[in-house]
């Protein structure tokens, strides 16, 4: 499956405030036209995208500190916390994008 650069943007935008994590798995789970195929002037029409990103957390990490009660979270294979993100993204239709969803 290929992850778009603005999956991974979203994903490394969630985390790269407060706390280090890494993905282990991403899955687009949805692909549809956003706001029922209206056409927006000079930029046209809009995909949405939902996705589900699960990623790994150190809990000993430092940086991490700042999520409440990391400690009582069960942990997965070495040592580390499995996270859940889901993930929204609109995404512009280029015109031979469109032509396929007609």
């Amino acid at each position: 499956m290929k992850i778009s650069k603005l999956g991974l943007i979203a994903i490394g935008s969630t985390f790269a405030l407060s706390c280090q994590a890494e993905v282990v798995k991403f899955d687009i789970q949805e692909r549809s036209i956003a706001f029922e195929g209206r056409v927006f002037p000079n930029v046209g029409t809009y995909t949405l995208i939902k996705a589900k990103a699960i990623v790994a957390l150190d809990p000993n990490d430092k940086r991490n500190s700042v999520i409440a009660d990391l400690s009582f979270a069960p942990k997965m294979q070495r040592g580390k916390l499995r996270l859940l993100q889901m993930l929204y993204c609109c995404n512009r239709l280029t015109f031979k994008q469109a032509i396929k969803h007609c």
